[in-house]
């Protein structure tokens, strides 16, 4: 069975549609936030039917609360609030892989044009198979604009490095119509990102103009998610309890990146120290959900970090810490030299 994980999407029996988040997932619901939901004054339009993208949690939630609180849940594993998808409101599952072998077989509009290309730019450069790869976003959906960015993710580690290795060849050459984003197009980014609460422009683009997860397709932005399939990650639902111990800002060195480039991603960190926020807990991970914090910081470079700090308790009696980047005053940057 192509069960849902990070990348596909669900529509509910309500006709809301939810992007799936992780790969780690109780068995009774999914972990899902909101993302399209119909409104008549909404500017994308599916089989006749008018949407709203919403794109601020804060949006999502009150939503929710209104239209049906059924999807709003406190976790005890996860400790926190979160938004996801119960079995039984489950209308349909929308499948990435599914959408792009789709895509091999029917006329295409100009967007789903570029998406398919690179795709098979991608399959040919980096000798992954059609399996390992999928489309995402409004484009899976049929939700898109004819600006609409293209989001492809890949499913598998090895797919994964594969696919990051020849995304950096490409676009350190110029090859294939792939570049990097300039300017103008990371000053856009910045204002959707809505990161003035978080850092300054200029840190900003210092991080974000070397990526090559993002870019630019033939004039088309992408956004490329890897993803590692559930039976590579080594945790289930309830093998570990987490528990937030409030907000901290933290300095600290990367001492290992090599799970930077995955969503979620994961940095694990040393020598550090709290900067702000009362705990003696001392966390030895950053770790997001959001492709945003991917390929945020390299080995052995010296962080800035704010997040939410959390206690980790395995099923084991083990106790770990970590911080979590999850809203959009969170950051973490590299301490540039000057």
């Amino acid at each position: 069975m192509d069960k849902p994980i990070e990348g596909y999407y669900l529509e509910s029996v309500e006709g809301f549609f939810f992007a799936v988040k992780g790969v780690i997932h109780p068995p009774c619901r999914i972990f899902a936030i909101l993302r399209y939901a119909p409104d008549e004054a909404g500017e994308r339009v599916r089989k006749g039917i008018r949407y709203r993208r919403l794109y601020e949690f804060e949006e999502q939630q009150a939503l929710l609360e209104k239209k049906n609180p059924s999807y709003l849940l406190f976790d005890p594993i996860l400790g926190t609030w979160v938004q996801c998808v119960p079995n039984e409101l489950i209308g349909k599952i929308h499948s990435p892989r599914l959408k792009l072998e789709e895509f091999r077989h029917r006329e295409l509009d100009e967007v789903e044009t570029d998406v398919l290309q690179l795709a098979e730019l991608l399959e040919k450069e980096s000798g992954i198979w059609g399996w390992d790869l999928g489309v995402s976003g409004s484009v899976l959906l049929g939700l898109h604009l004819s600006d609409s960015d293209i989001d492809l993710v890949v499913y598998g580690a090895e797919p994964s490095r594969k696919v990051y290795a020849t995304l950096t060849r490409l676009i350190e050459g110029s090859v294939g119509g792939l570049k990097r984003l300039d300017m103008e197009d990371l000053r856009q980014l910045y204002r959707r990102r809505s990161q003035e609460r978080a850092v300054s422009f200029e840190m900003f683009q210092k991080t974000e103009h070397g990526k090559v997860l993002q870019g630019k397709f033939r004039g088309r932005e992408y956004f490329i998610r890897l993803v590692k399939e559930p039976w590579e990650v080594n945790e289930k639902y309830g093998d570990k309890i987490y528990s937030s111990l409030g907000k901290v800002k933290i300095r600290g060195k990367v001492k290992d990146a090599s799970e930077a480039f995955f969503t979620p991603c994961t940095y694990k960190i040393e020598e550090v120290e709290v900067l702000e926020g009362k705990t003696a807990a001392i966390p030895g991970e950053i770790v997001s959900f959001r492709g945003r914090f991917c390929e945020q910081a390299k080995e052995g470079e010296i962080v800035l970090a704010r997040g939410k700090l959390e206690k980790i308790l395995s099923n084991e009696g083990k106790v770990n810490y970590r911080i979590l980047l999850c809203d959009s005053e969170d950051f973490m940057i590299p301490e540039f030299p000057d």
